[in-house]
């Protein structure tokens, strides 16, 4: 992104960290987008069928791990927001555990998993309402990157909201009164054990 020294005084904003941020967390949304593409994988095979438009089913997700082999305390249930909402519907705020179920789409330790989990990102060509996910199934690696220092006017790095470190830098051109401030993100992501990923139709 390159801004010049009117734009930035114009826009009321701290272009260095605010605009880093907003540069970190799309960068990190885009590798949450790669990640659950994943679940596209040939050798995914078992499936489920599920409605959880009630408490007693919503419960049911344990049988249906334990049913195909998942450790329960170890995995985690991912949800579209369609059937996220649901579960926000059924369960009280005791069980919720905090507000943090609305505001960050996840509950933890809830009917014996380890998260129950909303994202937007699983493609709609997959036809699922969700997945069960052991923590084993699905290996994510990100490595910090430190930023390259030639012609860098600043370095540093940032957390996403999603907890990928990306590097950033900022280099200004005094000549022409730009800012270009750029980020780095390095991870990879893949199916490992297809055998404990159960998808939710």
């Amino acid at each position: 992104m390159t801004l010049s020294d009117k734009e930035i005084q114009g826009s009321g904003i701290t272009y260095g960290r605010k605009t880093a941020q907003a540069i970190a967390n799309s960068l990190a949304a885009g590798a949450n987008a790669y990640v659950f593409g994943q679940l596209s994988a040939s050798g995914i095979t078992l499936s489920a069928s599920v409605n959880l438009s009630s408490k007693q089913n919503i419960a049911q997700l344990y049988a249906t791990a334990e049913n195909n082999g998942l450790d329960v305390g170890s995995t985690v249930v991912v949800l579209t927001p369609t059937e996220y909402s649901k579960i926000l519907a059924e369960l009280s705020y005791d069980v919720l555990g905090s507000d943090r179920a609305v505001a960050d789409g996840r509950v933890d330790h809830a009917f014996g998993f380890k998260s129950i989990i909303c994202t937007g990102y699983i493609p709609s060509a997959l036809s699922a309402k969700g997945y069960l996910i052991q923590d084993c199934a699905l290996g994510v690696v990100s490595r910090y990157l430190p930023p390259a220092d030639e012609g860098a006017t600043e370095a540093w790095k940032v957390e996403s909201d999603y907890g990928l470190t990306i590097s950033m830098r900022r280099v200004y051109d005094a000549i022409r009164g730009r800012s270009s401030l750029a980020g780095t993100l390095l991870m990879g992501c893949q199916v490992a054990v297809p055998s404990r990923i159960v998808k939710l139709v």
